[in-house]
């Protein structure tokens, strides 16, 4: 018997037991709460029933949505894959196009620099050597375009492998001291590089030597006086910093990131300057990530340009 049924009972038989008016009264207001409460009780379970029916509907329409979004998102994943192989297969067809160009380019190069360089050792006449040096370093530009641009597709196409190990960087930092001395526009620059803080350090000796000699050979490019410090300095969070720091011509502050996108140049900087590829700066930033590391860059047009190299202190 169900609980409405059996307070009507109750009454009922109250009702049938009473003797007098007062207590039937009784009896009926008594049967009459206890049916409210039963009404009021049914109503509530009658709106609970009809919020879990909603409830329900509602989650088979999100559980619908969320099928159609999945097999939506499965497509576009293997959209992508598929865009990201043909991508891979095109980097390294233009790897290998570049090393096809620097195997036919490059060897004639170097066979041409060694040449002038038997020239100029022969004590050339002086109205005649400086041509011939002119000529050497047109050559000299031509194998390093060939070779940052072949380096640059080797990162893009990933083939570029980190060899990490002990760096000795005081030999590092004597060697970039001999070979980038001999690249300075005039006397009038000096080429400072610091002792380092540390002796050694773990990481890939040959592109963190690529990342230095391109920022020091950048900044001689574009340095005509005063002075050009390489410095080297610990940093926390277990950071090393490389800071290459000039008194040159500066970069526009609307130029900054411009510098480090791939044949990005600033124009005002080539007027009378050797020009450039706009490959060395991009490179020491693609160099930078794949040692862990990242640089930055601050300046002020007509005094100078800092460069920083961060990397992980292994």
């Amino acid at each position: 018997m169900d609980p409405s049924t059996a307070v009507l009972v109750d009454a009922m038989t109250r009702l049938a037991v009473a003797r007098s008016p007062e207590a039937i009264e009784v009896v009926f207001e008594q049967a009459t709460r206890d049916l409210a409460g039963e009404v009021a009780l049914l109503s509530a379970l009658a709106d609970a029933t009809s919020v879990a029916i909603e409830n329900v509907r509602l989650i088979a329409e999100l559980e619908q949505r969320v099928e159609e979004r999945t097999v939506s998102i499965q497509a576009l994943h293997e959209e992508m894959t598929d865009q990201a192989t043909q991508m891979r297969a095109a980097a390294d067809l233009n790897l290998e196009l570049l090393r096809t160009l620097a195997h036919e380019v490059r060897n004639p190069l170097a066979a041409a620099d060694g040449l002038l360089e038997i020239v100029l050792d022969e004590h050339v006449p002086s109205d005649t050597e400086a041509d011939v040096s002119l000529a050497r370093e047109s050559v000299q530009e031509g194998m390093r375009i060939v070779t940052e641009q072949l380096e640059l597709a080797r990162l893009q196409a990933g083939s570029v492998r980190v060899r990490t190990a002990d760096v000795d960087l005081s030999a590092l930092l004597h060697g970039l001291q001999g070979t980038c001395d001999a690249l300075k526009r005039s006397d009038a620059v000096a080429l400072v590089i610091d002792e380092p803080p540390v002796v050694s350090l773990r990481t890939d000796r040959h592109l963190l030597a690529q990342i230095l000699r391109n920022l020091l050979t950048n900044a001689l490019k574009f340095t005509d006086a005063g002075e050009i410090r390489l410095a080297v300095t610990i940093e926390e969070p277990a950071l090393i910093a490389f800071t290459v720091a000039d008194t040159g011509i500066g970069i526009p502050a609307d130029q900054l990131e411009h510098v480090f996108t791939e044949f990005g140049q600033v124009p005002e900087a080539q007027l009378g300057r050797v020009a450039g590829t706009g490959l060395g700066l991009p490179l020491v930033r693609r160099l930078s990530s794949a040692l862990g590391g990242t640089v930055s860059v601050l300046s002020t047009p007509g005094e100078g340009s800092t460069f920083t190299v961060r990397l992980p202190l292994l």
